[in-house]
């Protein structure tokens, strides 16, 4: 009966060995590098990053939250119509985009956009066709000298020999678009994660013609109804006084795993308790356009960043925080298997709004699960706490256009007041309370991977004592800007000014390092 009732909705069920995780690939067959040639869906810009904060002449990366009619369907089934069987087997999935933006108004990819936001529909949609067309790629001399012998180049090589690479690409891209009006960017990077992870680098992006456009827009009223109604509006029942982390812990085995230029932190403590402490999975798009390195398969058909994000797969936490609401921090949850979402408890600062639909998805999945423990507020402030454990929330201050920046309102988390998990939060955004605890502490996983930290107000920065041996952790990889990750000057502060001894995953790529193996960086602390 179950069988023959979700085969009515076209969805495939089938066994699956026990240790693979059951997929959603399997039921919605998003593009993928081995799936069809060509795929309609609906696409919403979900949000934009500057390629440089510092720099915006350098152009921005728009990320497009994307469903096919499949996904629509079971979206809908599940969060709407509450199916029965569809709840059985529904999990959270990923499918979005990325493009490069020039600055310039002038350019191909401006031109693109333009032409996406006079043909959006109700609610921001717009109907595209996604291609692949692999005579667009990183030039493959590049990923081999690269991937696998990274430490041995200097920086300045790597990039010079990147702004070569991309050059040429450029003039492939500007050939694609210029050679059909309906072509937009001219180029995007899919990511879908459902397990495991897929990327299809060069995916040519095309307008549907109206003349069939109108064939999806009850499709397009029904996504609407789904997420703007359904997931923008729940919040979770759950007071953060009841989450119950362990109490009487000892000892702390820590991993911050080999992700690239991403977050992705385990403990397991000595209460037979396993906890994570983001999951993330690098941004598909490098720079201008290219398929980011820390996600290319290596010459000899392996990559430890793609071997670790599957073995999230099989981790069975009995916590999941997120520090905050972006890719590099949260993109790996995905892939975890269903039951694995649905036994840990989740603890989270609120997502409001639906434009992305992935992030509005595993949210709104969370809460209607009853095991989020949802943070709306408490900014600059200590929020829970128990003898092993402190959460606190950073302050968020203003970011970009006078906007709160989520990166600084991060949640942050102390581990046996000896360890902190800071997420994206830099050190001037901590709660008076926690600054005023680091003389404590002896391992840190470094704010916003290394990045640019304000430094210039030495009385408002955490207390670190010079003395302590102390050990601090670079979640790095390949970056946008490798020059700033890790940032020189926070580099000198916490290694100089604070006597940190700095350990960097990025080392971890080419070489096997004193205290890990190329899965990640493993500390302990004891109480």
């Amino acid at each position: 009966m179950k069988e023959q009732y979700i085969q009515n909705y076209d969805i495939k069920a089938r066994e699956f060995d026990k240790e693979k995780q059951v997929s959603l690939t399997d039921y919605l067959n998003p593009i993928t590098s081995d799936m069809k040639e060509r795929e309609i869906v609906l696409s919403k810009i979900a949000y934009e990053r500057l390629v440089d904060d510092d720099n915006p002449d350098k152009g921005k990366i728009v990320h497009f939250s994307l469903l096919n009619p499949k996904m629509v369907e079971l979206d809908n089934k599940f969060f709407v119509e509450h199916d029965f069987f569809v709840r059985e087997i529904y999990k959270p999935y990923f499918y979005g985009m990325e493009v490069y933006v020039d600055s310039d108004i002038n350019h191909y990819s401006n031109r693109g956009l333009k032409n996406i936001l006079e043909n959006q529909f109700e609610g921001g949609w717009c109907v595209l066709e996604l291609s692949k067309n692999k005579s667009l790629s990183l030039p493959n001399e590049f990923i081999k000298k690269y991937r696998s012998n990274f430490n041995d180049y200097p920086i300045e090589t790597i990039i010079e020999d990147y702004k070569k690479a991309s050059n040429q690409f450029e003039n492939i891209k500007l050939a694609i678009a210029e050679s059909s009006e309906n072509t937009f960017c001219g180029f995007g990077n899919v990511t879908s994660i459902m397990s495991p992870m897929k990327i299809v680098n060069n995916v040519v992006i095309d307008i549907v013609g109206d003349d069939r456009v109108n064939r999806y827009k009850d499709l397009i009223r029904k996504v609407n109804r789904t997420f703007q109604i359904n997931i923008s509006q729940v919040r979770s029942k759950n007071k953060l006084n009841a989450l119950a982390l362990p109490s009487g812990v000892q000892h702390v085995e820590m991993t911050v795993f080999n992700v690239g230029q991403a977050n992705f932190i385990q403990g397991i403590t000595d209460k037979n308790t396993s906890f994570v402490y983001d999951a993330g999975v690098p941004n598909s798009t490098f720079d201008n356009g290219f398929g980011n390195p820390d996600l290319l398969i290596e010459a000899n058909g392996l990559n430890p960043v793609l071997e670790n994000i599957s073995n999230i797969c099989t981790i069975t936490p009995n916590y999941c925080f997120i520090s905050h609401w972006h890719d590099d921090h949260i993109k790996g949850y995905y892939a975890m298997e269903r039951v694995n979402i649905l036994n840990a408890k989740w603890i989270m600062p609120a997502y409001s709004g639906w434009k992305d639909t992935n992030k509005a998805r595993l949210s709104k999945f969370l809460k209607d699960n009853g095991n989020a423990y949802e943070i709306c507020g408490h900014e600059n402030s200590k929020i829970y706490s128990n003898d092993s454990f402190e959460l606190y929330r950073g302050d968020s201050g203003n970011g970009m256009n006078g906007k709160p920046d989520i990166n600084k309102d991060g949640l942050i988390l102390s581990v046996l007041n000896k360890c902190i998990l800071p997420g994206d939060s830099e050190y001037k955004c901590w709660p008076l309370e926690l600054k005023n605890k680091s003389n404590t502490v002896t391992d840190l996983v470094v704010p916003h991977h290394g990045g640019y930290a304000d430094l210039r107000n030495k009385k408002i920065l955490p207390n670190f004592d010079p003395v302590l041996n102390k050990r601090g952790y670079l979640s790095t990889g390949i970056s946008n800007d490798i020059s700033k990750f890790p940032n020189s000057y926070q580099e000198k502060y916490l290694a100089i000014d604070c006597k940190f001894n700095l350990h960097n995953t990025r080392e971890l790529i080419g070489k096997k390092h004193s205290i890990s193996s190329k899965r990640g960086i493993k500390f302990n602390i004891k109480r």
